[in-house]
């Protein structure tokens, strides 16, 4: 028998409406915030670094979707190589700063 699993992005840095722990005990198996106190911090904080070096590696006038959701590509298939778990979905700050290079070359 196959569940579905639910999962909450609780994307709200400064006003909570949910710890982790609570969602996780609510029965929740992957949880992740805005907030790098967390694990699973998943914000916009993760892509900018990487999106702003492409751009100005490139030489872009402009900031395209296509940049953005080729960066997002690449940022999951770095996790993926990581070794994703429930408390590790996405990159950290740390690892993104890794990326910079590789990601420069999605813009």
């Amino acid at each position: 028998m196959n569940k579905k699993r639910h999962r909450v992005f609780s994307a709200l840095i400064h006003c909570r409406r949910i710890w982790p722990w609570d969602a996780k005990e609510a029965g929740l198996r992957v949880v992740a915030t805005g907030r790098s106190d967390f694990p699973n911090q998943v914000n916009n904080s993760i892509g900018f670094p990487a999106i702003f070096r492409g751009t100005l590696d490139v030489k872009a006038r402009t900031i395209t979707d296509e940049m953005c959701i080729a960066a997002a590509y690449e940022l999951a298939k770095f996790a993926e190589e990581q070794g994703l778990s429930d408390e590790h979905i996405v990159p950290t700050m740390a690892d993104t700063r890794f990326l910079c290079a590789k990601l420069s070359r999605s813009a």
